[in-house]
């Protein structure tokens, strides 16, 4: 397998980057997303690393529009999507959401890195650790609305099972698409807390992270794990690259040269993204 990688590594250093065509030429990689969330932070680190890509934000910020327009992309490579784990498994069969895609019309190139969730209020908030979060879900009046990025993600089904897991009464709503719109209404006061991603917390002073649900604590983030505060909870969102159904198996190859580059592969996408 690697010998094979490296024989195509070889091919594709032989041709002239300005002269080439696609498949070892320029292509476009779609990020579903606008600026200020966790995927588009995942894709502007690597955009550096890999040669001839162009990113291209989803006016739309919507994963559900950027997923379901893929049907009409080109299969011969020249169009990549940013695609995210377990988001575009779940849309197509969440109850009353028109995902107007199936998992079978996303043909996966791999999966390139993975980012925890972070349980988040406003940093002038008077919740201030996860002592006061639980004191505040236990003598409300009504259940504490945890908000985040549309209906049928990981978010969804974070609040699902921190809701058993730590017996507490919460329940999830949407604050639209994107999570830079969830952290937007969050910071104008229409939610108490939300949910993200790592990569959204960092270097936000104007953010509070209560708790993440990582295996391990990150030093950049002064917040507890999940485990460390006595809940088996670990959860995050899987980011990579993804082509139309139909697209041949020899433009996946070269797509996979993508894993050769440094910042790119699976393991260190995972070393770059953990302070993240």
């Amino acid at each position: 397998m690697h010998y094979n990688l490296l024989k195509l590594a070889l091919a594709v250093a032989a041709v002239s980057p300005a002269l080439a065509a696609w498949p070892y030429g320029p292509f476009s990689y779609t990020v579903p997303f606008a600026k200020g969330g966790g995927s588009a932070s995942i894709a502007e680190l690597q955009a550096p690393f890999i040669p001839g890509s162009k990113l291209v934000y989803n006016a739309a910020n919507s994963g559900a529009a950027a997923w379901a327009n893929m049907k009409n992309d080109p299969k011969d490579g020249s169009v990549v999507t940013l695609i995210n784990l377990p988001h575009t498994m779940l849309q197509p069969i969440y109850p009353g959401f028109v995902a107007n895609y199936t998992f079978d019309d996303i043909k996966i190139a791999y999966i390139h890195s993975y980012t925890p969730l972070a349980l988040i209020v406003p940093s002038n908030s008077t919740i201030q650790t996860w002592a006061d979060f639980v004191d505040a879900c236990r003598t409300g009046n009504s259940s504490m609305i945890i908000s985040g990025a549309a209906k049928g993600t990981v978010f969804d089904l974070a609040t699902l099972r921190l809701k058993r897991l730590a017996r507490l009464d919460v329940a999830y709503e949407s604050a639209g698409d994107g999570a830079n719109v969830a952290i937007t209404a969050l910071l104008q006061g229409k939610y108490r807390a939300a949910w993200t991603t790592t990569p959204a917390v960092f270097n936000r002073p104007d953010l509070r992270t209560l708790a993440i649900a990582a295996e391990f604590e990150f030093p950049q983030i002064d917040a507890p794990t999940f485990k460390e505060l006595g809940i088996n909870y670990v959860d995050g969102i899987y980011r990579g690259m993804g082509l139309p159904a139909g697209t041949p198996d020899n433009v996946m190859q070269v797509n996979l040269l993508i894993r050769i580059q440094r910042k790119c592969s699976p393991r260190t996408m995972y070393a770059e993204t953990s302070h993240l």
